[in-house]
């Protein structure tokens, strides 16, 4: 709904006044993030690099509105799938906002998160670790351990310690985010059905099939898409009820629930922390070694 407001908005201010650019370069800040949303990356993307040509400097925006451009220019990047061009973005949009809002600011906190999410999302978990514990700690002691930041960091946190093998305070933190999800979102929520899918991920890969197939019995794809939209839950979720009946039968099922989540996967050129736990489950993968 929002979407043709700002559209006319941006129609009226071009046919009123043009020469206003610190009026336009709001109105396409707001309508980039409008895009963003609606998952429109590239229409995003069009509209923040025209807010990075120095006739918005010399018109007087500041550079703290700027640096906030950068910022959601990089992240469209990153949720276009456009890593290599995020990251130098991520990184001069965190270093002019610490400049203008310093280091413990709301907008710092979200430079630093959505540069985590980059190495995250590309495996860069030793990179990830040390911004995810920072942010989730100037987000829980801001804003209390109930927020819905708090939560995330907490559940981002979580995730990246899993993949690097720490299994123990990852369940802990996966279960303390779950409890918190619970109590201000509800059982059925997409935060729980996340912390609930690296849970069973959890258990599996400590040998406790039966404890992890009664969890992931619950998960529903789309929920976790809800909550996390892009992610390919519903091949990995298919992927992980595959890894799972490897483990428990039928072995056939398995079979096939790998193949077809691994394809799906390999088709929609997923990121490869995806793909290797299936391609290690894979009956071929174990067949060619």
């Amino acid at each position: 709904e929002a979407l043709p407001v700002y559209q006319a908005a941006r129609r009226a201010q071009q046919a009123a006044a043009p020469e206003d650019l610190p009026t336009a370069f709001s109105i396409d800040l707001d309508l980039a993030q409008c895009y963003s949303r609606l998952q429109r990356h590239e229409d995003a993307i069009a509209l923040l690099e025209n807010l990075r040509s120095p006739r918005y400097a010399q018109a007087g925006v500041s550079e703290a509105r700027r640096a906030i451009a950068s910022l959601f220019l990089g992240a469209a990047h990153l949720y276009a799938g456009h890593h290599g061009a995020a990251e130098p973005l991520l990184l001069e949009a965190l270093a002019a906002l610490e400049q203008s809002y310093g280091a413990d600011s709301l907008n710092v906190l979200e430079a630093r998160g959505t540069l985590a999410n980059l190495y995250a999302g590309t495996g860069r978990w030793r990179e990830a670790l040390p911004i995810l514990v920072q942010t989730r700690r100037q987000a829980c002691a801001r804003f209390g351990a109930d927020h819905l930041s708090c939560l995330v960091g907490l559940g981002n946190e979580s995730v990246v310690r899993l993949h690097l093998g720490d299994r123990a305070p990852a369940l802990e933190g996966l279960e303390q985010a779950r409890a918190g999800f619970v109590r201000t979102m509800g059982e059925g929520s997409p935060g729980v059905q996340a912390m609930d899918f690296y849970r069973a991920t959890l258990l599996l890969a400590q040998g406790e099939a039966a404890a992890a197939a009664a969890i992931a019995a619950g998960l529903d794809a789309k929920v976790l898409d809800a909550g996390s939209p892009g992610e390919y839950w519903a091949p990995r979720l298919e992927g992980l009820l595959g890894r799972i009946d490897l483990r428990l039968g039928p072995l056939d099922r398995g079979a096939e629930r790998v193949r077809n989540a691994l394809a799906e996967l390999e088709a929609a050129q997923a990121p490869e922390w995806f793909l290797a736990p299936l391609r290690e489950a894979s009956p071929e993968s174990a067949a060619s070694n």
